[in-house]
């Protein structure tokens, strides 16, 4: 028998709501990317004042306004991703049963988002994750049982499972920039025999590709382990059926969408690359799993 979650994903109702936090999360990106980019401009003001020392006031003054526009920008994408994580929130509290406040706001926001992109959200509310074009349909992968709590469970798992399987792909592909970044930095400096004091190497240094790197490391490392704590949640109610109840339910949901709003952004392009496979994968352990 399939469960009411399969059966009310594709309501227009929810497929509203969908569309809405998918779009947040890719305006998110955006601003995360311009962070980027300023950062990198950032080091290139940097490295300008050491070649051309008659500009160093005009750069410094570019740095210091560059410098506020990466914090209002970061300010931007951590507000854009609480917003989708309220979203992606309310979606499951619909679908779950769980208690629903607040949701007028986020409702009246994802209407307004499909009326403004009505060609976009066709688009994306007629297609599944798994198909060429990345929809929204379909959201979580069907689960065959008879129990609407084990349905659920399995539903936060899938949350789960997705983030620790992107999470540990970006890490990979972070870790790599790092490791090329400061073998340019070496082979840069050692080129060039550039001689400056150690105030002046921290100013550069904290303002470089390579430290923006390391906060996203030191975040993915963060956003994993409280992902192994809603995980060590679920091994507890899975090793004991009597653990598996509202509460305890409604316990796994408030870490899942804590750490939704924790501020860390896996990149859109690494779900694209991802997303096909793991859609196909995650069918395949749900029909082993069925029961």
């Amino acid at each position: 028998m399939k469960d009411v979650i399969f059966e009310r994903q594709n309501d227009d109702e929810v497929l509203d709501l969908l569309y809405s936090q998918r779009v947040l999360y890719n305006r998110a990106e955006i601003f995360n990317g311009i962070g980027w980019i300023m950062t990198l401009l950032l080091l290139f003001l940097a490295v300008g004042k050491l070649f051309i020392p008659i500009l160093e006031q005009l750069f410094s003054i570019i740095e210091i306004i560059m410098a506020v526009g990466i914090f209002a920008v970061d300010y931007k994408t951590k507000i854009l991703i609480t917003w989708g994580a309220d979203t992606k929130g309310l979606i499951d509290n619909v679908l779950f049963g769980f208690p629903i406040q607040d949701k007028e706001k986020i409702i009246e926001y994802a209407i307004k988002i499909k009326n403004k992109n009505k060609e976009d959200y066709k688009r994306q509310t007629t297609h599944r994750g798994d198909d060429n074009i990345r929809g929204v349909r379909d959201w979580y992968t069907e689960y065959s049982s008879d129990d609407h709590y084990k349905v659920i469970l399995n539903c936060q798992k899938e949350n789960i499972w997705w983030n620790v399987k992107l999470v540990s792909y970006y890490k990979k592909i972070v870790l790599s920039f790092i490791s090329i970044s400061v073998l340019l930095i070496i082979a840069f400096m050692s080129y060039l025999t550039i001689k400056v004091d150690f105030a002046w190497s921290l100013i550069i240094l904290g303002s470089t590709f390579l430290i923006r790197s390391i906060e996203q490391l030191m975040a993915i490392k963060a956003y994993t382990k409280a992902m192994e704590h809603a995980y060590a949640k679920v091994e507890l109610i899975e090793t004991d059926r009597n653990n598996l109840n509202m509460e305890s339910l409604l316990s796994l949901q408030k870490d899942i969408e804590e750490n939704r709003k924790s501020g860390f952004l896996v990149p859109r392009w690494v779900h694209y690359i991802y997303s096909k496979h793991l859609h196909e994968e995650k069918k395949e352990i749900n029909e082993h799993m069925a029961g």
